[in-house]
């Protein structure tokens, strides 16, 4: 029992860092592309 614990909880901090990378990617991206701006509220999208 002891060892299944310990490997789900090893997984759960696996996942935690690929979260963690995909997030710090994201943010790269978004710099890069800069598209922070976007991000903050704006008005709808009225096609004219």
């Amino acid at each position: 029992m002891r060892g299944h614990m310990v490997a789900t909880q090893s997984d759960i901090h696996n996942i935690y860092g690929i979260l963690a990378r995909q997030d710090d990617r994201l943010e790269r991206i978004e710099r890069r592309l800069d598209l922070r701006e976007l991000a903050e509220a704006q008005r709808p999208y009225e096609p004219k």
